[in-house]
């Protein structure tokens, strides 16, 4: 059993029994969720798009800013901090990330980003902002390293908890829209790939297409571009680690399928998303298509056709909800985002 909570593009909502139940922070668009319970409550992480985060500690009847410590207030991931220690980190847009150590109250930021050689190139098609921090990821075993996708930046690898950071390279794509890997094989990574450039200017005709999904098995040194579809995200499920999904559009938030490879290579339609997924379960892969489709008629009317779409899930396992670790609690994490 799971209870989910959904951002959507007015507010927080609860789904109970497959129904919608509306938390609060109605006109807020909520990219980023994230939320764990311990024996008396639930604390909610809500991140909006422009006025920062919001933080419920009674399961979203009441709501405060948590913007302590942020410099940048447009929410595009809040994710538990895989060094442990009840950590939580955060990315944003302009391409900033954050770490909190006391449950989201305040943050401190990875200032060593803004060090980056080509921080200010960075950029977004849509925004006056610079580049967006969409998610970060940590190999199995390596708690200390840190990936993170920076749309229309590139992908950054920090291996000291976020201290310090460099680029890898994934030419000729810098528009990483999520990176995730294979959850007992370290070395094997994957990059979900847009099709903006920092090279926009530059790129001839007879270039490579953009876009699409890369594979690296060497950490991120070298990467295999599987194929250049416009991609959103990709997702490795623990359980069934040969499989991937991985969520396309034809065009900038719209008409986002899903697609799955049986052998991390191949890959075929699926099903159409209903929901901009930002947070899959780390138990089965059937959690991902039951987030697609278990909602009745009425579900879906109120969460979509009333063009409230859902931007972003966090799930709790009611298994775990004794444990007061934020990262031992939570079974997803914010990622996959619109735009």
């Amino acid at each position: 059993m799971f209870d989910v909570f959904v951002g959507t593009t007015s507010g927080v909502y609860r789904l109970d029994d497959g129904r919608p139940v509306f938390l609060g922070l109605e006109g807020e668009r909520i990219w980023a969720i994230h939320a764990w319970s311990d024996r008396n409550s639930t604390t909610i992480l809500a991140g909006s798009y422009g006025n920062g985060i919001f933080l419920s500690i009674d399961g979203g009847a009441s709501w405060n800013s948590a913007n302590d410590g942020l410099t940048a207030t447009a929410l595009r991931t809040i994710q538990p901090d895989p060094a442990g220690n009840g950590a939580i980190i955060c990315g944003c847009e302009p391409g900033r990330g954050f770490r909190s150590t006391d449950g989201g109250q305040t943050w401190n930021e990875m200032t060593a980003i803004t060090d980056l050689h080509n921080v200010d190139e960075w950029y977004l098609p849509y925004s006056p902002r610079a580049g967006a921090l969409r998610n970060f990821y940590s190999p199995p075993g390596y708690p200390h390293r840190l990936l993170a996708a920076v749309e229309v930046g590139g992908l950054l690898n920090s291996e000291d908890g976020g201290d310090t950071w460099e680029l890898l390279d994934i030419q000729p794509d810098d528009d990483i829209h999520y990176v995730t890997g294979h959850p007992t094989v370290p070395d094997q990574l994957f990059a979900a790939l847009g099709w903006a450039s920092l090279q926009k200017d530059r790129r001839r005709e007879d270039e490579p297409r953009l876009g699409g999904v890369a594979r690296s098995d060497d950490g991120g040194q070298t990467w295999t571009k599987l194929f250049d579809d416009y991609t959103r995200a990709v997702i490795v499920p623990p359980s069934r680690p040969p499989m991937a999904c991985h969520l396309l559009a034809t065009s900038v938030a719209v008409d986002c399928p899903i697609v799955t490879s049986s052998n991390l290579s191949a890959f075929v339609r699926l099903a159409q998303a209903y929901l901009f997924l930002r947070a899959i379960s780390a138990s089965v892969v059937n959690i991902i298509m039951a987030l697609l489709t278990p909602f009745s008629t009425a579900t879906r009317t109120t969460l979509c056709g009333s063009k409230i779409p859902a931007l972003t899930i966090s799930l709790i396992s009611a298994s775990n909800t004794s444990k007061p670790q934020p990262s031992g609690l939570v079974r997803s994490s914010a990622s996959i985002g619109v735009g």
